[in-house]
């Protein structure tokens, strides 16, 4: 039997990340590597001719009310997948893209897309629900889908590492709020291990503020810009998908390290409204829950940011928050950082990014490569 080698391919909206894994119950990968997909085309025939993959795992945004868990690509069903498109404009037609190239590849192996959406697929109805007449919801199959889950699934992942290592706590994470940072944010609330609400919808636009995504907004203004300034959908969707969120709102810069560095008034206020709304959020989870166990943060900006991570979380003692006055690491090798003191009731950490492992884990778990 010829030996397996996974590779894994993430294409976020400013990032191409792939890993390369042994077998699907490997923990750590062989190799990896990133660039900006604003900088960078993406053509995986060098990396493919490279590591010579048997099996290509894709990550798909948006799976829509059709498909939440993994399925084999081939040219015969590749073009189902083309309705998804607009529903996330800046992910799925780049993830599709990446398919169809690899599927026009000379080099025989199998191809799996996985759904961001499947984690937050059987949220309760009351997290699923718009206040829309049922008649259009169930035509156009709208919902509150929820995204980023392998972030936040890798997240949960990571806390039971932690709770392994770290033997001075006892505590049962049981409500949990995950928070993924990056050139897109979302926050999620977690009951005993199941997802029950996230900021995400329909679209990867509500919720946060976030790089060039404006998150929640009324739905009356968008409707009345489109008529003052007789926006056509698409230049709608350019506005609030790739002009708005902190560089809108900035004028200055998608990114965030710009923003921390700058003196500018304008960068400020970007970072001051983003703040704004992940606090809200977490008060608002706070409560769904019943109180809170544990707050994880991952993705670049948590990774990065160990200011901006403590400014979001401090002053939360009522909520049972209480930041330590130094960093403390994970222990035992582990590349987590706490940020909570010993006294908080509710522990606080950040973890890294690992949604490739949570990727690998959902196709092992869904079993449709077998024992590979």
């Amino acid at each position: 039997m010829a030996e397996s080698r996974i590779l894994v391919l993430n294409a976020g909206s400013s990032t191409f990340k792939w890993s390369l894994y042994a077998s699907l119950h490997e923990k750590r990968a062989l190799d990896s590597g990133h660039w900006a997909t604003r900088e960078n085309s993406i053509s995986p025939s060098y990396l493919i001719s490279s590591v010579k993959p048997t099996t290509c795992i894709v990550r798909v945004v948006h799976g829509g009310s059709r498909y939440h868990n993994p399925i084999e690509v081939t040219a015969d069903n590749a073009h189902s997948f083309d309705e998804l498109v607009e529903l996330a404009p800046l992910h799925n037609k780049t993830s599709l893209e990446l398919i169809w190239s690899l599927l026009f590849l000379d080099h025989p192996m199998r191809i799996i897309a996985v759904f961001d959406t499947e984690f937050f697929h059987d949220l309760p109805a009351v997290s699923q629900l718009y206040g829309l007449p049922e008649r259009i919801r169930e035509r156009y199959g709208i919902r509150r889908y929820g995204f980023h889950g392998f972030a936040h699934s890798a997240m949960l992942a990571a806390l039971s590492n932690i709770a392994a290592k770290v033997t001075e706590t006892h505590k049962e994470y049981v409500r949990v709020v995950t928070l993924q940072l990056g050139s897109g944010c979302s926050i999620a609330a977690i009951r005993d291990g199941h997802p029950i609400d996230s900021t995400m919808g329909f679209t990867p636009n509500e919720g946060l503020l976030m790089s060039t995504r404006c998150g929640d907004i009324d739905p009356g203004l968008v409707t009345w810009l489109q008529r003052k300034g007789g926006w056509t959908p698409e230049q709608t969707d350019q506005v609030l998908n790739e002009q708005s969120g902190w560089l809108g709102v900035s004028e200055l810069s998608e990114n965030m390290e710009d923003l921390v560095n700058s003196d500018s008034l304008s960068a400020q206020i970007a970072i001051e409204l983003f703040i704004f709304r992940i606090r809200k959020t977490l008060g608002a989870y706070y409560v769904i829950l019943g109180g809170l166990d544990a707050v994880l943060l991952s993705g670049g900006i948590a990774e990065n940011a160990n200011n901006l991570c403590r400014e979001i979380l401090s002053n939360l003692e009522p909520i049972g928050i209480e930041l330590s006055h130094f960093q403390v690491s994970g222990g035992n090798g582990s590349p987590s950082r706490k940020l909570s003191a010993d006294c908080s009731q509710v522990d606080c950490w950040v973890v890294p990014e690992n949604e490739s492992a949570a990727m690998l884990r959902s196709v092992s778990q869904s079993g449709i490569l077998g024992s590979l």
